[in-house]
């Protein structure tokens, strides 16, 4: 009898959940028994650093400056538009088109095809010419190296044995990748490391500042407004857009398919866009676009009122992105947020569904529609990656040729006498 009603029980549970819920259970069973979680933690055990190093050898003799220089960065084998991938290729293609040499040395703990990833880079960002490397053979022959998250700044540590200088270019808090475990102290450790920080705007400085008490170099986050602008014609908008990524808790999945829930229950007439990776279980109907090119997604802007950008590490580069669309950007409020994005056109929420929901509701019902868009956009147009490739080429210079010693100060005209104030040093 027991056995009968657990049976009948178990096609209850069954039937409720559906073919998709019991090849999720499953899957779960299989997860947890064969240790696949491990997978995620993209470090094998012999690289992890144990301590903190005081200090790491550097050459003895600097380069003469404008000598030619190679610089290694070490990153994960990228994945076609990976944005943090994009982001760290133009700083390398900056200084390649400032004479100097870039090596990329590629690490996965399960190994590295070389030539495999190789052509993935030459296809997705073909103006990239640095030779392509695995760092487990070593790090050698560098005037500098640079980590490029926290896993590549372990590795740096463990293959880059050679005299050479060390940078770190940082996009995330990353430690909150992580609940508060040993991913998590393993990433915050990395910011204490004697490697040279170059930190992505403001936030990310105050966050590290805050939690090391070590300054950064601060560079600015950009925006290619060539890429993502005003559609051309007259363009009626509707709708709003959503970037999906459920496996990646800083972009806040759970919080926004809540917030999407409650948007359709105000606005049942105002299409849902998502793209990225496929939203489960939401419950409302939505236009899903999978991955999207660039200027696809532009286009989707273009043509939406709103939409969520939401990151809880770093302020992300969709919201830019959107407003060079004329798309409001919706963004979950952080103080230091404002930071480095201080637009008068952004939608900013308190990280609950409804505050979420509630603004937009408020962008999709607001009037003059076209004149918001027309003006979102104009507050960003100029905006480019410059900046931060020209502020990222000059810290490699300074910390591999040394500081730049001051002018010379302007010698005094004979002609003219010097006035000291009291009490004044001359």
């Amino acid at each position: 009898m027991k056995r009968l009603d657990a049976f009948r029980s178990t096609v209850r549970r069954a039937r409720d959940v559906g073919v998709g819920g019991i090849a999720q259970r499953l899957a779960q069973r299989a997860y947890l028994r064969t240790g696949a979680a491990e997978l995620s933690f993209n470090l094998a055990l012999e690289d992890v650093l144990t301590d903190i190093p005081r200090d790491l050898p550097v050459p003895a003799v600097r380069p003469a400056r404008g000598a030619p220089l190679t610089v290694g960065w070490v990153t994960t084998p990228p994945a076609p538009g990976s944005g943090g991938h994009t982001t760290l290729f133009r700083m390398m293609e900056a200084l390649e088109a400032g004479g100097h040499r870039c090596v990329l040395y590629l690490y996965d703990k399960h190994g590295v095809d070389v030539p495999a990833v190789t052509a993935v880079i030459r296809e997705h960002w073909p103006r990239l010419r640095a030779t392509v490397r695995d760092v487990t053979a070593g790090i050698r022959g560098l005037d500098a190296v640079v980590a490029s998250g926290w896993e590549s700044a372990h590795v740096i540590v463990r293959y880059g044995r050679e005299p050479m200088r060390r940078l770190y270019f940082i996009q995330d808090y990353e430690p909150y990748f992580y609940g508060h475990g040993s991913q998590y102290e393993l990433a915050a450790m990395t910011y204490r490391l004697p490697f040279r920080r170059i930190a992505l705007g403001e936030m990310l400085d105050a966050m590290i500042t805050d939690a090391t008490g070590l300054g950064n170099d601060v560079v600015p986050f950009g925006c290619d407004s060539r890429v993502y602008r005003l559609p051309e014609g007259d363009v009626a908008r509707s709708g709003i857009v959503f970037y999906s990524r459920p496996d990646f808790p800083r972009r806040g999945y759970e919080l926004a398919c809540v917030a999407l829930r409650l948007f359709h229950e105000l606005h049942p007439d105002q299409e849902i866009h998502v793209y990225g990776a496929r939203p489960r279980g939401l419950g409302i109907p939505v236009t899903f676009h999978g991955r999207m090119t660039t200027d696809a997604l532009n286009d989707l802007y273009g043509r939406t009122i709103a939409g969520l950008a939401m990151s809880f590490t770093n302020i992300t580069l969709v919201a830019e992105e959107m407003l060079a669309a004329g798309n409001i950007p919706v963004v979950n409020d952080l103080a230091l947020a404002h930071l480095v994005l201080p637009n008068e056109h952004v939608r900013w929420a308190q990280p609950t569904a409804a505050a979420l929901a509630g603004e937009l509701s408020a962008a999709v019902s607001a009037p003059d529609l076209r004149e918001r868009a027309a003006a979102a956009a104009a507050s960003v147009v100029g905006r480019s990656w410059e900046p931060t490739c020209r502020a990222v080429v000059g810290i490699v210079e300074d910390e591999v040729y040394g500081a730049q010693p001051d002018p010379a100060p302007e010698p005094e005209s004979v002609d003219q006498p010097v006035r000291i104030n009291q009490g004044e040093k001359r």
